[in-house]
């Protein structure tokens, strides 16, 4: 009987590491080469398309410092990189996975390059951008007291009085 040697890793990634947006990840299997804009999307597509759900090296994926490995053995946590974060190594406040300190940075942190069109805020992801605009200026009503709300201030309010939601949800632009 082998005794499981379970152990912890600390990673604290750079920023230049966290600041790497991968937006065009290459099929490896042969004659595919289909282009994918993360690797959790290609994982899908191997699974789906090819029928390949192990064998493959998680570094053909993903950087071999990220992968996961056998449940048990390795325990990772990820510290942001700045100091004054509360998030930081100093704080002792990690995140599970990879992903989430990349979030983190990545929101938190880095430079806010993606602006909202319809308002002053910015933002250091793409994809968040995008879902915020999808929402930006757009009013919700109450389908108990007929007021008008953004989506957030709606939960709100209907948390707090116990309203109903309308079944479909009316919006219209700001004035």
């Amino acid at each position: 009987n082998d005794a499981i040697i379970k152990s912890t890793q600390m990673i604290c990634p750079s920023e230049e590491e966290l600041k790497v947006i991968h937006n065009r990840v290459i099929c490896p299997v042969d004659q595919c080469g289909k282009l994918f804009s993360n690797p959790s999307a290609m994982k899908m597509h191997l699974a789906k398309v090819h029928q390949i759900t192990s064998g493959l090296s998680h570094s053909q994926i993903y950087d071999p410092r990220h992968s996961s490995h056998k449940k048990g053995l390795l325990k990772r946590y990820y510290y942001c990189p700045v100091n004054e974060c509360p998030r930081s190594l100093a704080n002792n406040r990690p995140f599970n996975r990879f992903s989430q300190v990349k979030q983190h940075y990545l929101t938190i942190h880095a430079e806010k390059k993606y602006h909202c069109t319809n308002c002053s805020k910015s933002f250091g992801m793409a994809d968040v951008c995008k879902r915020h605009q999808q929402l930006c200026g757009k009013l919700f009503q109450c389908g108990t007291c007929q007021k008008q709300f953004n989506k957030y201030a709606l939960l709100m309010h209907l948390k707090r009085t116990s309203h109903q939601m309308r079944n479909t949800m009316e919006n219209s632009k700001y004035p």
